[in-house]
């Protein structure tokens, strides 16, 4: 199973993102300018993959899906809570669908 496609909504909350990847050949580049969320995807998927979610919860985004060559697919949304009632402040969450 490899992955086929990333995309990524509400990144620092503005970029959304659709990157397929070059399965043919095995290898995609991703280009762009300074500040537009190259690093932040490759640490996102690496958090995916890896031990630990503090990168999940700490980058800022909307949601983010992996499609595979299988079919299937792996969707994870950004969701906030309070605390409680009295405290302003948002914890973040994340939720796998």
């Amino acid at each position: 199973m490899r992955v086929r496609n990333i995309s990524i909504k509400g990144l620092f909350g503005r970029f959304d993102y659709e990157i397929p990847l070059n399965l043919e050949d095995r290898i995609t580049i991703i280009h762009g300018p300074n500040g537009f969320g190259k690093t932040a995807i490759l640490r996102l998927i690496a958090a995916i993959f890896g031990p630990g979610n503090q990168t999940l919860l700490s980058t800022p985004f909307v949601e983010l899906q992996i499609d595979f060559d299988n079919g299937a697919n792996l969707t994870i949304v950004k969701i906030y809570q309070k605390k409680d009632r009295n405290d302003e402040k948002q914890r973040p969450g994340i939720r796998f669908v």
